[in-house]
């Protein structure tokens, strides 16, 4: 099958190739996690920090299950926010055909998703110290403290974006502004 990157020709990768990169791709998503659970269980101190193999696996099945539920709520949500506003799905819509309720809408849906996000994201560290009921537990842990959470995703997201446009501007979005 083809596999086209933005800005290149296609490329013809068969299966075994495709087998390949994804076999790459999880080695180095593995050692990557491994790296994260290593810097919490040394972080927190932990008394048998070079012992991943459960830490690691838990790391990895609660952040699935984080994602799923992120995909499922961002998804069911935009469905039925479409559902309610008339949106039609899979269309492309211009600016000015834009619903402002749909648009409010969208945006307060999407800060709901973060402020609870930030709330669960404490689960991967709880996941890899070990701790039981990790989701339930960064639930608790956190419970008064969402706004301070939300506030430092906020950042965070305003920050990511500052160092995209910057490296934007350095590496060759000068000559995309002078066109």
């Amino acid at each position: 099958s083809a596999v086209m990157a933005p800005g290149s020709e296609e490329l013809n990768v068969d299966w075994q190739q495709g087998l390949g990169m994804f076999a790459v791709f999880l080695v180095a998503y593995l050692i990557f996690v491994s790296t994260a659970v290593l810097a919490h269980r040394v972080a927190a101190d932990v008394e048998h920090r070079w012992n991943l193999v459960w830490p690691v696996i838990r790391y990895v099945l609660v952040a699935l299950l984080l994602g799923l539920t992120g995909i499922l709520f961002f998804g069911l949500g935009f469905v039925v926010i479409g559902a309610i506003t008339g949106a039609n799905m899979g269309s492309e819509v211009e600016a000015a055909e834009l619903n402002p309720g749909a648009v409010i809408a969208m945006i307060l849906f999407v800060l709901l998703g973060i402020a609870l996000g930030a709330r669960l994201f404490l689960s991967l560290p709880a996941a890899a110290l070990q701790k039981k009921r990790a989701i339930r537990l960064a639930w608790r842990v956190s419970r008064g403290n969402t706004l301070r959470l939300f506030a430092a995703w906020i950042l965070y997201f305003i920050l990511i974006i500052a160092i995209n446009a910057a490296s934007f501007l350095v590496v060759g979005g000068t000559e995309v502004l002078m066109q």
